[in-house]
């Protein structure tokens, strides 16, 4: 199972990255998943764009194409462990980063992700960056 992390999306919106796209082709549609903030951070970036209405019906689009996973009991376990790894370390992280992973983590999923500095800190969370060739 595959969560696209935010920066993965905006890439696929944009036609960014050939090698995500066509990695994301050929992957079964019912194994990549979005976790509910990656969702929300989206609609806030559609909503700050210069074309909203535009940007919302394309991010809304995009998005039907995927399960969207909430965050739950378990996600918020493993954002316990993620967060507590990260202090013991004095390493940050953004929260919603953590979220992501820690939603990914608690699916037995891998994080797709263009932000290997970030999500690399993090014990115990699998990634993948499917923008590089």
């Amino acid at each position: 199972m595959y969560f696209l992390d935010t920066n993965s999306c905006i890439y696929l919106l944009k036609n960014a990255y050939p090698a995500l796209t066509a990695k994301v082709l050929a992957t079964e549609h019912q194994t990549i998943k979005i976790a509910s903030i990656v969702y929300a951070e989206l609609l806030g970036g559609a909503r700050e764009s210069s074309a909203p209405e535009k940007s919302l019906v394309a991010v809304k689009k995009f998005v039907s194409q995927f399960e969207i996973v909430p965050f739950g009991e378990d996600a918020a376990e493993s954002y316990g462990r993620i967060r507590s790894g990260l202090l013991e370390k004095r390493l940050k992280c953004g929260a919603n980063d953590m979220i992501i992973a820690a939603t990914a983590m608690a699916r037995g999923g891998v994080v797709v992700t263009n932000n290997e500095k970030d999500f690399g800190k993090m014990h115990g969370v699998a990634t993948e960056n499917w923008a590089k060739p």
